[in-house]
């Protein structure tokens, strides 16, 4: 499957980012993201690190895409994520939507801690308070899916 449908989608991804094509790229976006593989982030990085022109939007989806990523191998997509979380030159909403899926990654308490001391400079109040808000939510969790978190 990945051999097959992966090389398509980026392709056509591709495509579509050459074209102009929004509601195609929005598409092939998701449709990567689906897929949950690992080899999805070497097509996604290059937009993700800005080495390749999209819209901020586009990027933002391309962050949320990873959450099948997330769920799967979560351990893979969370040095992604909080390198788009530590980036500060970064757009404050994809680092709100890297926080996000971050959490979904059972970080590490030296993760959190980081993060959490990172709110005292933080440049962005929006991410300072998502950070917040999902230590702070995460600390209340008491079922036991989540008491690893």
């Amino acid at each position: 499957m990945t051999k097959q449908y992966i090389p398509y989608f980026n392709e056509s991804l591709k495509k579509a980012i050459r074209e102009g094509e929004s509601e195609k790229i929005q598409v092939y976006i998701r449709a990567l993201g689906n897929i949950g593989h690992p080899s999805i982030l070497q097509i996604l990085e290059p937009y993700l690190e800005g080495q390749k022109n999209v819209s901020e939007y586009q990027r933002i989806l391309m962050v949320l895409a990873l959450d099948k990523l997330v769920y799967i191998q979560p351990q893979i997509a969370r040095p992604v994520l909080y390198n788009l979380y530590q980036n500060t030159a970064e757009s404050h909403k994809i680092r709100c939507a890297a926080v996000a899926l971050l959490m979904k990654t059972n970080p590490p308490l030296v993760m959190l801690q980081r993060m959490a001391e990172f709110t005292n400079t933080d440049p962005h109040q929006q991410v300072i308070s998502a950070v917040q808000s999902a230590i702070k939510s995460a600390a209340a969790l008491e079922d036991p899916y989540n008491i690893e978190l």
